[in-house]
């Protein structure tokens, strides 16, 4: 062999033992991709169901029954005065055309209309429903929560005259602030309220805009879900939705 070809063995050589370190590297590399990949996968499989144990549960209010109340909600009143008068509308302003529409404005003094969805009866899940007040002297309306009877349950409301968002306990008819915030809330607008209750905890926000936290520990059964709105108020409700969390604890 002479001096080329011993030049080039060994330049070979050098070139073999040089690549063996870089494709291990790729190998490695690629490797942990992959776990990385499937223990993500995995993450999100395991962590999910705790969210939501299925999507959510839109109330649509049907086109054939304007001028009727829906056949899927319990109505009533807490405190004194008429009954509420609940009934679909036109409302092109709406998502879908419609809306249920709260129109009893009876300025009886804490008088709290509701419509209680019968269809879910929940202590952990998230709710939101578009709400737009119409006239009133009051101006609040809201989500009703964890609902036992007309005497007790929360209620998440928007008040435009005060410009705030709170959570009320009424508790044997008696209604006490839990917390609450200042906030945008118009007339003749339509706005998003939200809650997420676990256990507990109350997470609220009022147009995809995050508002507070609060605990509160007065009622940790399951209740009913729905709509509210105080007396003196025409209030029109869209977009009602409720989402169940897959977990039930007990306090």
């Amino acid at each position: 062999m002479d001096g080329t070809q011993k030049l080039t063995s060994i330049r070979r050589f050098h070139s073999q033992v040089g690549a063996a370190p870089v494709q291990t590297a790729r190998r490695l590399i690629r490797g942990l991709a992959i776990y990385f990949l499937r223990f993500s996968v995995l993450a999100v499989c395991l962590t999910a169901p705790l969210w939501a144990a299925e999507g959510p549960d839109v109330i649509q209010f049907a086109e054939d029954r304007i001028g009727m109340a829906p056949t899927d909600f319990d109505f009533g009143v807490t405190g004194h005065g008429d009954a509420g008068r609940w009934s679909i509308v036109r409302d092109v302003t709406a998502a879908g055309g419609v809306a249920l529409e709260q129109s009893n404005n009876d300025p009886t003094d804490d008088r709290f209309d509701f419509a209680v969805y019968r269809s879910l009866f929940l202590k952990n899940f998230a709710a939101s429903a578009r709400v737009k007040l119409i006239t009133g002297t009051i101006k609040s309306a809201g989500l009703v929560f964890r609902f036992l009877d007309s005497k007790n349950y929360y209620v998440l409301v928007e008040n435009a005259l005060e410009g705030r968002v709170d959570i009320f306990r009424v508790k044997d008819g008696d209604m006490k602030r839990v917390s609450g915030r200042d906030a945008d809330v118009v007339m003749n607008h339509w706005q998003t309220l939200k809650l997420i209750a676990d256990a507990d905890r109350f997470d609220v926000w009022l147009d995809e805009i995050f508002l507070f936290t609060v605990w509160d520990r007065a009622i940790l059964t399951e209740g009913g879900i729905g709509l509210w709105t105080r007396e003196a108020n025409v209030t029109r409700f869209d977009q009602f939705k409720i989402t169940p969390l897959a977990w039930s604890e007990t306090p």
